[in-house]
């Protein structure tokens, strides 16, 4: 588990250093990105999470899908996927948090979805919903309804 972990990280930190000698304000998000992962990497190994294993998996699965845009966006801008377009496209004159945000917001919104539905553990058994007598499946339908 720490061994992908580790993995990532080596791989955040080798495209970091292309990205500051290239002077690319990706960097700014990537950065972030990367003390966040290690900080994760820190919890994993000091056993904070109820199921570190998932976290792992997880974590290295969920950066994936941004390293690999970030990749993409380098060979061929047009080939990575558009939020991360929108992204890694803003003018270099961006303030720093500016990039950050927008990594952000194609993380969370574009890549954070895929990553859970591919990692998350297929469900028997209902999970509760807000609807009282709700429950999602895990075919992705729905069966809920609203109180009475």
């Amino acid at each position: 588990m720490d061994e992908a972990l580790d993995e990532l990280i080596a791989r955040m930190v080798a495209l970091m250093a292309l990205l500051e000698a290239d002077g690319d304000p990706a960097r700014f998000f990537l950065g972030t990105y990367l003390r966040i992962t290690e900080a994760v990497r820190t919890a994993v190994t000091d056993g904070l999470f109820e199921d570190p294993s998932w976290v792992a998996a997880w974590d290295v699965d969920f950066a994936g899908f941004y390293l690999d845009a970030l990749e993409a966006y380098r060979r061929d801008p047009a080939s990575a996927p558009a939020p991360w377009r929108q992204a890694f496209g803003a003018k270099s004159t961006v303030r720093p948090q500016g990039h950050v945000l927008l990594g952000v917001n194609a993380h969370i919104n574009f890549d954070l979805p895929q990553s859970l539905l591919r990692q998350s553990p297929a469900r028997t058994s209902p999970i509760p919903s807000r609807w009282p007598g709700g429950s999602v499946t895990t075919s992705g339908s729905t069966e809920c309804s609203p109180p009475a």
